[in-house]
């Protein structure tokens, strides 16, 4: 058979049966007279093996060692060796992305319900949501957004516990407990107003002086 009739027999491309001639891994066949080259059945079913190797995730370099007719027992364990860690690299692979999947899974259930996107679970960010829209006052909305996103920080920097969110979430939840979490927050924001007024006033002093001197002059 013709070079095109062998790779439509393996379902590949001519190009990539030159390739695997240059990488010595397909031998490449007796010429015709005519110049063709004649290519078997065996050559059909070695080029089918190659592919299913390469198919299957086993780099090319390796596939010749594997398709070796004669094999010392440590050719064999260098083998088993390169094949488990495909392996385990594959199963790190499907780790990865069933993570990612159930992330966006999420990510998506939380955008269906019109809720803000949030690294947070669920319950905890619908809480923090809830608070902050029925805040008291402002400073302490300001307040306890600055703390959600603090507590996000520690989520995706992995240093957040599943007992430190839960015992979080379990604050938001609890009435009494949720009753002092704000009067601290707003405890903490009256403070920081307190502190901040003076140096406003000072500001405005300084640019008042500094505005009637420069008039002055």
């Amino acid at each position: 058979m013709r070079i095109g009739q062998l790779a439509t027999v393996a379902g590949t491309t001519t190009r990539t049966v030159r390739h695997y001639h240059r990488l010595g891994l397909l031998e490449e066949p007796r010429r015709r007279p005519n110049g063709y080259r004649e290519y078997t059945v065996s050559d059909a079913v070695r080029l089918m093996r190659i592919r299913w190797l390469a198919t299957s995730g086993v780099p090319l370099g390796s596939v010749a060692d594997i398709l070796a007719d004669e094999k010392s027992d440590e050719d064999v364990r260098d083998m088993v060796a390169d094949l488990r860690a495909l392996v385990i690299a594959i199963e790190d692979q499907q780790a990865e992305l069933a993570r990612r999947g159930a992330q966006l899974t999420s990510v998506l259930a939380e955008a269906e319900r019109g809720n803000p996107i949030s690294v947070l679970p669920a319950g905890l960010g619908a809480a923090f949501t809830d608070a902050i829209n029925d805040a008291p006052s402002s400073a302490v909305a300001s307040a306890l957004r600055r703390d959600r996103d603090l507590v996000e920080a520690l989520v995706m920097s992995g240093k957040a516990s599943e007992g430190f969110l839960s015992g979080y979430e379990g604050t938001m939840a609890d009435d009494g407990q949720h009753e002092q979490y704000l009067a601290v927050l707003a405890e903490w924001s009256n403070l920081e107003g307190a502190v901040r007024t003076p140096r406003t006033r000072r500001s405005r002093r300084s640019r008042a002086g500094f505005s009637s001197s420069s008039l002055s002059t």
